[in-house]
């Protein structure tokens, strides 16, 4: 079977499952089973013939897409601010918006850098599930000590799956809930990056794909939602070293603002705070500092 028969075939068994043709995505699995670049499958659609063990795998794959698998978990990789991150089904999905965050702690780097040339920056990844916030950043600037934690092993797992990936070493790992593990052992941190579970149980408005697929140890979280933000509000000045400038950044969901910013009136009393949106204008991240 050459290229353009098994398009072909993909083609034909998505119309009849009744799902949504995208080609981008069925070229994503092709280019996953043959390992030919994207741009060049279209150039080799009659003269390159697919194995028999080939074929076998994308069929299956196809069979996963038209389930309503999420695609990152068919072909085991998601791209994270430019970088090819492993995923599977131990951690949530990376999305598009969460590289805001990054973007945002590497120019606090680069200001933190300035007004103390001399220290080491110590950047603690709460929530870290496959570590591509702490990664990122890391791999952009890797004179920092990088602490990821997470209650879930198989988490961390991946995570470890993509530190060796992207050969970075030497990390802290920690397994525990949430700011526990930073707690018993006496760290402060320069950075906090948090991605915390923030869907409340009641919450309509989360799709069956993402309900369905993903780990919902990462997904849902007690108090409406706010379970984790109280209680970081509530304990972040025995987390950070509250003698230099410090910046915690953490990600919540699009409803959740006006929540949030009642507990941050209730416990942020010497420190400043703001609010920052996504790309889909919807306001997704609290960022808490002392300057």
């Amino acid at each position: 079977m050459n290229i353009s028969e098994a398009l072909d075939n993909a083609r034909k068994t998505i119309i009849k499952k009744k799902k949504k043709l995208i080609w981008r995505d069925i070229f994503e699995i092709l280019s996953e089973v043959t390992k030919l670049e994207i741009n060049k499958i279209h150039l080799y659609s009659d003269e390159f013939l697919l194995s028999i063990d080939e074929v076998k795998k994308f069929n299956e794959m196809i069979k996963s897409y038209c389930n309503n698998v999420p695609l990152s978990y068919i072909i085991k990789r998601r791209s994270f601010f430019g970088i090819n991150f492993y995923v599977d089904e131990r951690v949530l999905i990376p999305r598009f918006e969460t590289e805001i965050l990054v973007s945002n702690v590497l120019e606090f780097i680069n200001l933190f850098k300035n007004k103390y040339p001399n220290d080491r920056i110590k950047l603690f990844d709460i929530c870290t599930g496959s570590g591509v916030i702490g990664l990122s950043i890391k791999k952009n600037i890797s004179d920092i000590d990088l602490y990821l934690s997470d209650i879930s092993v198989d988490a961390l797992e991946v995570a470890k799956i993509n530190s060796n990936l992207l050969s970075i070493y030497g990390l802290f790992i920690y397994q525990g809930n949430f700011i526990d593990p930073f707690l018993k052992n006496n760290l402060r941190a320069n950075i906090i990056t948090i991605n915390p579970p923030y869907i409340s149980h009641a919450d309509k408005n989360l799709s069956n794909d993402v309900f369905l697929n993903e780990p919902r140890v990462s997904l849902f979280a007690e108090d409406d939602g706010l379970f984790f933000y109280k209680n970081l509000l509530q304990n972040y000045t025995r987390i950070v070293d509250i003698d230099k400038y410090f910046y915690i950044i953490i990600e919540f969901g699009f409803q959740q603002k006006k929540e949030i910013e009642k507990l941050c009136s209730q416990y942020i009393k010497n420190n400043s705070y703001k609010f920052i949106k996504d790309y889909s204008n919807n306001w997704r991240f609290l960022i808490l500092t002392n300057f």
